[in-house]
């Protein structure tokens, strides 16, 4: 059994003993390993702004980062991290949009890790803008600052 099947089948596992029905599917990349779960109990795993799902993706990553290197996990829910990437790209880009015509920095809400990420690589695609995490601990606020 290579490693993705090995953490689909620990991720099938949790969610059986968290008494959740869903299914688990494995895609592998060269950047991640992908788990995207589907099955009636998808809306448990989205509520509370997609908590549970953050912490499958964070405790898989732990106990999984260092086999595999330079990949990571990533756990999806009925196509919900697609969504919010897209989400969260618009909300970067109007707000670089008003840094640039205002001048003035903006300071966006605590995000955690992967989100963060999102918004840095976009930020970092425009002119004129930078941005910097500021705060401690799992979840940080991003300043997105005019250069």
């Amino acid at each position: 059994m290579g490693i993705e099947e090995e953490i689909r089948a620990f991720q099938e596992d949790v969610v059986r003993r968290m008494g959740l029905d869903l299914e688990v599917a494995v895609e592998s990349t060269e950047e991640s390993v992908l788990l995207e779960m589907t099955g009636p109990d998808r809306d448990d795993v989205l509520q509370d702004r997609a908590e549970l799902l953050e912490t499958f993706q964070y405790l898989l990553n732990r106990i999984y980062g260092i086999r595999l290197g330079e990949r990571r996990v990533v756990v999806d829910c009925d196509g919900f991290r697609k969504r919010k990437e897209a989400e969260l790209r618009q909300i970067a880009l109007r707000i670089c949009e008003r840094v640039r015509t205002t001048g003035d920095k903006e300071v966006l809400g605590l995000m955690n890790p992967h989100e963060r990420r999102i918004v840095h690589l976009e930020v970092a695609e425009q002119d004129g803008v930078t941005t910097v995490s500021e705060g401690d601990g799992f979840l940080k606020r991003i300043t997105i600052l005019p250069e």
